[in-house]
């Protein structure tokens, strides 16, 4: 039996093409999640007035047009928003060999406008995040693409303050 025969049986037909299309649905579901972006937020320090936020590009490829948030959020759920010292077009070399080069720091030394009507400046801020009866916590959110696929990804982490370190939590 050839092959043309044995494709021309409307029984084989009725079978295979939907057994073909959940394969190949399969192998688009895997490219895609493939093709976003590992970030890890790994840490957040307090070093000489300057908060210092770690990230790590744990895929292969590089990530673009990573954007971040980094805002301090009190008990009523109220958002205090640092400014960064860099808001342009960012690339996040990614992991081919696995090593610390892939882990950036991005630096916050002021505040946002928007923060400025409510707090009275910078050191002020981080005076109420170390204090611990005061319940802040720090949000810091990423957002980054795929450098062939263009897929992105967000990315969340918060961090509260105790004996003198910033600790991963959850938002709770």
């Amino acid at each position: 039996m050839n092959c043309e025969t044995f494709f021309s049986n409307p029984c084989v037909t009725f079978f295979a093409s939907p057994f073909l299309g959940f394969l190949f649905s399969i192998f688009w579901t895997v490219l895609l999640y493939k093709l976003k972006p590992k970030l890890g937020i790994k840490s957040c320090e307090l070093e000489e007035g300057t908060l210092k936020i770690g990230v790590k590009n744990k895929g292969r490829y590089n990530a673009i047009n990573l954007k971040f948030e980094v805002c301090a959020i009190n008990n009523k759920n109220q958002t205090f928003h640092f400014k960064s010292d860099r808001d342009e077009f960012l690339i996040l070399p990614g992991c081919r060999k696995c090593n610390n080069d892939t882990v950036r720091y991005f630096k916050i030394r002021k505040l946002a406008e928007s923060a400025e009507y409510y707090i009275d400046d910078f050191n002020s801020l981080i005076n109420l995040l170390i204090e611990p009866t005061n319940n802040f916590k720090i949000r810091v959110r990423f957002h980054a693409a795929h450098e062939y696929s263009g897929f992105g990804k967000s990315f969340e982490q918060y961090f509260v303050f105790s004996n003198g370190l910033f600790i991963k939590t959850t938002n709770e």
